[in-house]
């Protein structure tokens, strides 16, 4: 399980948004709180953990930083890396010296 939260201002947010997702920008702040205001909900009520704080996740990504393609790259590189480790600890359970 990797635990990876990617988090943007809300300036960056609103223009992705518009841009990409076709939001009218006088909506898009309100329409971005209320998203945020569910998922925290949603994340706290399965987790009993608030949503956002940087310890509740292996990885915390600022889009705004790095963008967005760096972020798929790095959670990609982070999830192989796991994995790998994961492997390697199985097959030393399954085969013990």
């Amino acid at each position: 399980c990797l635990n990876v939260y990617v988090h943007a201002s809300m300036q960056d947010r609103i223009d992705r948004a518009v841009k990409h997702y076709g939001v009218p920008r006088e909506q898009a702040k309100n329409i971005l709180r209320k998203m945020d205001k569910n998922r925290a909900a949603y994340y706290e009520y399965y987790t009993n953990r608030h949503w956002g704080r940087a310890e509740n996740y292996h990885l915390s990504l600022n889009s705004d930083s790095i963008g967005i393609d760096a972020c798929v790259e790095t959670i990609a590189l982070v999830a192989r890396s796991l994995m790998k480790k994961a492997a390697v600890e199985r097959a030393k359970k399954a085969n013990p010296t």
